[in-house]
């Protein structure tokens, strides 16, 4: 099985004829040849070396955050901690001990909730309870089958509070893992509107219970092969092409559907 970088490096880019121009009415789902580029170079900077067991921390972290899927807000608080040096094991272990945690006051000025709080201080509890788990992610991410991955993540989910699907999807995606995808609410909306698949039309929220979340998963798996590339990097270019546009509507205060 190839890597991650060599599937990144070899993903063909559509060809005229396959850009992925869908009839949604606005086009908004379109991705285009610069996509796939900007979204390939930015993959490439994602990347974290799967045996640090630090970098793995730090994209706990980060995971964690996306549960705010305001981008700009998530981006904002995790530079915050990294300013701080809570980026760290260590240095957040004993900033937890205190009577008044610099990263207690970071997360409620952000206005995240008790529930960060409590993944925060259970991760550092455990941390060292999860070196086995992590030294086998790091070792198996080239040689990893589909099932390997997948029985990966719910034991990564199980051992973590706060981990979902998602969280440990993302998580492994950046140690280099090709089959796992962090169903978020882009990736719904995508299968919804730009293939046509919605798992329950009768439901108003775009949250995932785990059989749903196998189920977007699945299909966008499906269209990956299509393409020739992987799920995970697939998930990421349809991501990256669109957090842009999302950002600058979060910047500029606007409250307006953007599709």
């Amino acid at each position: 099985m190839r890597n991650l970088e060599e599937s990144v490096r070899d993903s063909k880019e559509p060809k005229p004829w396959n850009k992925f121009i869908f009839d949604t009415g606005t086009g908004y789902w379109t991705l285009t040849p610069k996509n796939w580029r900007d979204g390939k170079i930015a993959y490439r900077e994602e990347m974290i070396d799967p045996k640090d067991h630090n970098e793995i921390f730090c994209s706990i972290l980060y995971s964690f955050l996306s549960i705010q899927e305001k981008w700009s807000k998530q981006y904002t608080i995790y530079q915050t901690l990294v300013d701080n040096e809570l980026n760290n094991v260590a240095v957040m272990k004993k900033d937890l001990a205190k009577e008044h945690p610099l990263t207690y006051t970071i997360i409620r000025e952000h206005r995240f909730g008790n529930k960060l709080k409590k993944w925060f201080k259970s991760l550092v509890d455990d941390w060292d309870n999860l070196t086995v788990l992590l030294d086998e992610m790091g070792d198996k991410v080239n040689t990893a089958t589909k099932e390997n991955e997948f029985d990966l993540r719910k034991r990564l989910s199980d051992s973590i509070d706060g981990v979902s699907y998602k969280v440990a999807s993302l998580i492994m995606m950046k140690c280099g893992y090709q089959n796992v995808v962090p169903v978020d609410i882009q990736l719904i909306r995508y299968c919804k509107q730009a293939l046509g698949f919605n798992y329950n039309p009768a439901k108003k929220r775009e949250d995932t219970s785990p059989k749903e979340f196998l189920a977007y998963e699945k299909r966008i798996s499906e269209e990956a092969a299509r393409q020739n590339v992987s799920p995970a990097l697939f998930q990421y270019v349809i991501w990256h092409s669109k957090a842009r546009i999302i950002a600058k509507q979060e910047q500029k205060g606007k409250q307006e559907k953007l599709f």
